[in-house]
C-alpha cells in the first residue's frame, strides 16, 4: 500500500498593484497557505463578496472517504491564512466546486453534484445565514455534468458521462446549444468566468497527464451560441516547486479572486497516516459486507 497520498490546499493573498496569477507567476511567492482541518482537506475555493465582508466558500472532503461537503470561512483581513470552517451544504452525495454568486439581488449557488445526476440551482433563503440553501430547481436532469460556471445568460458546463468529455454551453433553461469534445483534457472549468480589459476570461484545468496538474487562462466569447476558445496563458505545478522552492505539488486546480484577494488551491504529495487508517478501515468493512452478503 503506497504510504503517500494526495490532498488539496488553500492558499490566498491580497491584492497588491493590480498584480494577478494570470500575468504574473512569481506572485505566488506572496501567497499564504491555509491548514486543513485534521480529518479533512478542502479544494475548490470561490470568493464571494457581501455587506463589506468577504468570504470562501470550498470543498471539505473526507480524508477517509472522499465524500465532499460545503463549508464557508469569513476572511479574517488581519490574518488571511487563519480561517473558522462553518457548515454550508451537506447532502447524502458528494458536493464540490461551490460556484457562488449574486444575480438580480438574489444569492446563487450551483455546486457540483453530479452524483445526483443533475446542475441544481441553489438559492440563499436566510441572507444572515450561509447555510439556509434551498434547491429552487434543476438546470438540467439525468446528466454527469460537472463544475458548471454562469456566464451572461448562459451556463458552461463539463459532461464526463462518457469517454470523450466535453465542454457544453447551456441555455438558461438547460438546453445544450454547443459543445467542444475535449480532446486533449484541457477545458473542464476550474474558477469564475472573468473579464479582464475587457475580455471574458475562462479558467479550466490542465489534466493532460495528470488529473489538475495546472490552469488554463483562455479568451471565451460565444457568437450565435456557439462557443470560442482560445488559450493565452497557463501554470503548473511545476511552476510552483520551482518559485517556492518546493518537491511535493503535483497541482494546481481551481482560481478565482475578488476586489481584494486571489485564492487558489494546490494538489500536494504527503504521508497521511488518517487516510492511510481511513483506507485500511474501508478495505476492511468491504470485505466484511461480501463475507455476510455470502
Amino acid at each position: 500500500m503506497n504510504l503517500k497520498s494526495y490532498e488539496f490546499q488553500l492558499a490566498i493573498r491580497m491584492i497588491k498593484n493590480s498584480a494577478f496569477l494570470y500575468r504574473d507567476k512569481n506572485v505566488l511567492l506572496e501567497y499564504h497557505f491555509i491548514k486543513n482541518p485534521i480529518f479533512r482537506w478542502l479544494a475548490d475555493p470561490f470568493l464571494f463578496e457581501y455587506n463589506g465582508k468577504h468570504y470562501i466558500f470550498a470543498e471539505s472532503a473526507s480524508r477517509i472517504t472522499g465524500k465532499g461537503k460545503l463549508v464557508y470561512s469569513e476572511i479574517n483581513i488581519n490574518n488571511i491564512k487563519k480561517c473558522k470552517w462553518k457548515k454550508c451544504l451537506n447532502k447524502k452525495y458528494h458536493l464540490s466546486f461551490p460556484n457562488i454568486y449574486k444575480k438580480n439581488g438574489i444569492i446563487i449557488m450551483v455546486p457540483e453534484s453530479y452524483q445526483d445526476k443533475c446542475v441544481a440551482k441553489y438559492v440563499l433563503s436566510n441572507e444572515n445565514n450561509f447555510d439556509s440553501w434551498i434547491k429552487t430547481s434543476e438546470i438540467v436532469s439525468n446528466v454527469s455534468y460537472v463544475d458548471t460556471i454562469a456566464f451572461e445568460k448562459y451556463y458552461v458546463s463539463y459532461d464526463i458521462s462518457s469517454s470523450m468529455n466535453s465542454l457544453k454551453l447551456l441555455s438558461a433553461n438547460g438546453k445544450i446549444l454547443d459543445f467542444v469534445n475535449d480532446i486533449d483534457l484541457s477545458l473542464r472549468p476550474a474558477g469564475k468566468m472573468f473579464i479582464n480589459d475587457k475580455n471574458y476570461i475562462f479558467v479550466s484545468q490542465n489534466c493532460k497527464k495528470i488529473y489538475g496538474e495546472g490552469l488554463f487562462f483562455n479568451f471565451f466569447s460565444v457568437d450565435n451560441n456557439k462557443m470560442k476558445i482560445k488559450q493565452f496563458y497557463s501554470i503548473d505545478f511545476n511552476d510552483l516547486n520551482r518559485i517556492l522552492n518546493k518537491k511535493d505539488f503535483v497541482g494546481i486546480h481551481t482560481y478565482n479572486f475578488d476586489s481584494k484577494f486571489e485564492i487558489v488551491d494546490v494538489r500536494i504529495e504527503r504521508f497521511d497516516i488518517i487516510g492511510l487508517l481511513g483506507k485500511i478501515f474501508e478495505k476492511a468493512k468491504n470485505r466484511f459486507k461480501k463475507r455476510k452478503t455470502r
